[in-house]
């Protein structure tokens, strides 16, 4: 409900803030459209090669499309953002905000009148304004309330190849592993640790980051030997249901071997929000040099 005056007079506040708002989204319409036009190849022009051959226009309108592309999606942003503008903004200056407004208009000049009614739309701009920054602003905060629950992930052994020195026990523990983000949206992995564990006692060690440093090793026919290289597990889970495949080394205070087959282990990948933790026999980490390989460090040339 709007008052503004007699028919005599100028257009209200409001008529013409719709006007400028729909020149605008009509103006971005046609700038989008020029720039579209005003990049393609003109009718009659020869295709321009160099000595080899190779045409020369080929990466101009390459550049010239990405642009295009570029500007476009600038500007279909640009006309939503004034779509959900409009849509909001319109309705506080028709609903209930107008109707003290609509009072004193009653009561006051013409004049008087249009300058309320040009505060009307200044409060109704900032109202939307503020209304469409907290829908952002929830939308954002409840993902980053999915992301800090507590991580569901699955661990899948694939194999286990001890490291050491004769006589000096079992120094290093190499893991294969793959993970399977199931929850949340995303997961930040803090480290990767390892617990040997029996009846009597326990022992949790960290990962050590140094896996690009080591290679494994595995016999082939005729005594040959093939190396590959070892990736190590990645700490960024960013696609839940698509596994991830990677190496964590373990260094381990000169265990025996007896020790740790006939130990449990817990290996655990401790995120923010929560630790995932998957067990396994000791007697997985058996040495089987014919059929898991080897382990050992990369010879810099």
């Amino acid at each position: 409900m709007f008052v503004v005056g007699t028919a005599d007079d100028e257009p209200t506040v409001l008529a013409a803030a719709v006007a400028f708002f729909g020149f605008l989204r009509t103006a971005g319409s046609a700038a989008a459209t020029r720039s579209v036009n005003s990049h393609k190849c003109p009718r009659g022009t020869g295709r321009q090669t160099n000595s080899h051959g190779v045409s020369t226009n080929t990466g101009k309108y390459i550049l010239d499309a990405r642009r295009d592309s570029a500007t476009m999606a600038g500007m279909a942003k640009f006309r939503r953002f004034l779509a959900v503008i409009m849509s909001d903004w319109l309705a506080r200056m028709s609903g209930p905000l107008t109707v003290p407004f609509a009072v004193a208009a009653f009561l006051l000049p013409s004049v008087a009148a249009r300058v309320l009614f040009a505060v009307l739309a200044v409060i109704a701009a900032l109202i939307t304004c503020y209304r469409v920054w907290v829908k952002e602003y929830d939308r954002a905060e409840a993902e980053k309330v999915k992301n800090e629950i507590a991580p569901d992930i699955d661990i899948h052994m694939r194999c286990m190849i001890p490291h050491g020195a004769m006589g000096s026990g079992m120094t290093d523990l190499f893991v294969s592993a793959a993970l399977v983000l199931k929850a949340p949206s995303q997961v930040s992995v803090r480290d990767f640790s390892l617990e040997v564990f029996n009846n009597d006692q326990s022992l949790t060690v960290a990962a050590v980051d140094d896996m690009n440093d080591w290679e494994l090793t595995k016999r082939e026919m005729l005594g040959q030997h093939r190396h590959l290289p070892c990736v190590p597990l990645t700490k960024s889970l960013t696609q839940r249901g698509d596994p991830v495949q990677g190496w964590i080394h373990f260094t381990l205070p000169h265990l025996s071997v007896h020790l740790v087959e006939t130990s449990g282990l817990n290996i655990k990948v401790n995120c923010a929000h929560g630790t995932c933790v998957t067990q396994v026999a000791g007697a997985y980490a058996r040495s089987d040099p014919d059929t898991k390989g080897t382990m050992r460090k990369k010879i810099v040339t």
